[in-house]
């Protein structure tokens, strides 16, 4: 009956790996949730690369706009380090030079100790906030995210998705080749550790204590992005796919920061044995949160509300002002608050671990001018 129990655990757990919801990946109706085979022979993308269209047509961004990475599952493995990188090549391969745009180094896709409760179809991982950089030129682009998990076997896993970006630039800024292990390539993450990324570039968040790779490593050489093919120039529609804020409850430790309303993060809370799932109500793909107002220096709205992307802070959780009506109340995490009041803009106050950002050209580390929580 042990063996049996075991045995149903761990097939729970490979069931429920974790998927991309957002942006929306290719092949969704096909994808499945498993890492790159140990040999790196279905690297990159797992080879999928159907049903484009129609995703993306969903996943249409401009440039220098901030969106959001969200999951699907629960086998988060204790959470491990996560990039985001483009590349021009609608399918790319082997030989493929990417550009990292985003690394978040340790607690991705959450910040859990083990996996949140099995289910293949959870909501529960961290919603994360990366931006499309300003740099990046109009047109067509594969996007893929890459995950290294902390607990478990040594993999890799990768989902990657179409994306158009729009009204963007001149291509003059360089960026990191993803970093690749586990695949057979002599490089291997450590287990139990959150992996440290040679050259994460310059949009770094490290949000846990990390360690270098061991093995032959290559360290990512950078490049400069060239003008993308398709159609995504200056006359496509300026629009995002962002799913809906879910809730703040990471717990993070900065000094006093204001946070812009185009560079704000949503890291939600995770379900599990040790925290218990918000109350969610679902309209559309993204879940929203029906939290129970918490105590603060401001006022809970309701109602109709402008300007859009306004926020409204409680004290110790805010609310925002979404597609013409006040949100929910949303917690912020233990030990944040925000100062009281209706502003375009969110200063928060934190009292634990703090996120860094780290320059991609001289490898030093220094405080995040963008606060993501």
């Amino acid at each position: 009956m042990l063996a049996y129990a075991s045995l149903l655990a761990l097939f729970s757990a490979a069931s429920a790996h974790m998927v991309i919801r957002s942006p929306v990946p290719y092949g969704q109706s096909t994808l499945d949730n498993s890492p790159l085979l140990a040999d790196g022979s279905n690297f990159p993308c797992k080879r999928l690369y159907t049903e484009g269209d129609a995703a993306r047509a969903q996943n249409v961004f401009p440039a220098g706009s901030s969106q959001t990475l969200a999951f699907k599952g629960s086998a988060v493995h204790g959470g491990g380090s996560c990039q985001l990188a483009l590349t021009t090549e609608a399918e790319p391969t082997v030989d493929t030079v990417w550009q990292v745009i985003h690394s978040f180094e340790g607690n991705c896709p959450s910040n859990v100790t083990g996996n949140l409760d099995a289910d293949p179809n959870g909501l529960g991982a961290t919603v994360f906030s990366y931006d499309i950089p300003e740099s990046i030129p109009s047109g067509d682009y594969t996007l893929a995210w890459t995950w290294f998990n902390k607990i478990g076997n040594r993999e890799m896993y990768m989902n990657c998705a179409p994306i158009t970006v729009t009204g963007g630039g001149k291509g003059d800024e360089s960026f990191p080749d993803i970093f690749k292990a586990n695949i057979g390539n002599g490089c291997t993450t450590v287990d139990s550790q959150n992996v440290k990324f040679p050259n994460p570039g310059a949009y770094t968040d490290v949000l846990a204590d990390t360690v270098d790779p061991v093995g032959t490593c290559e360290t990512p050489k950078t490049s400069t992005p060239t003008p993308a093919p398709g159609s995504g120039g200056d006359d496509a529609p300026a629009t995002s796919s962002s799913p809906e804020v879910i809730s703040s409850s990471s717990s993070s430790s900065a000094p006093v920061k204001t946070v812009s309303t185009s560079a704000i993060a949503t890291v939600s809370s995770a379900p599990g044995k040790n925290n218990p799932a918000p109350t969610t109500s679902s309209s559309s793909s993204a879940p929203s949160v029906t939290s129970s107002p918490s105590t603060g220096s401001g006022k809970v709205l309701t109602g109709a509300c402008e300007p859009e992307g306004l926020y409204n802070c409680l004290g110790n959780a805010f609310q925002r002002c979404a597609s013409g009506q006040w949100s929910v109340s949303m917690s912020l995490a233990a030990g944040m608050k925000c100062t009281g009041g209706e502003s375009s803009e969110l200063t928060l106050k934190t009292t634990d671990a703090k996120k860094v950002r780290r320059s991609a050209h001289k490898g030093k580390r220094a405080k995040s001018l963008r606060m993501r929580y």
